[in-house]
């Protein structure tokens, strides 16, 4: 079971956030140079918690933003 957050120390949220963010690179064989970028979208997605958890995607959605990304990018 999971330790509540409002006893567990800020240093161990810390390491674990660290633990899980290491484990999906390392799963998915990414490079961990992108550790930093990954954590600045968690940051940036984030922010919007209510859209995030509406938020789904599929591959071919992520292919068209992709593709559409130069004129996307204008209005994010």
């Amino acid at each position: 079971m999971a330790e509540d957050k409002r006893t567990e120390s800020m240093q161990d949220r810390i390491v674990k956030q660290r633990t899980i963010t290491a484990a999906f690179l390392s799963e998915h064989c990414l490079p961990f140079s992108i550790a930093g970028d990954i954590l600045d979208l968690a940051k940036r997605l984030a922010q919007d918690k209510n859209a995030l958890e509406k938020t789904t995607r599929s591959p071919t959605s992520a292919m068209y933003i992709t593709t559409q990304i130069k004129v996307l990018w204008v209005y994010i």
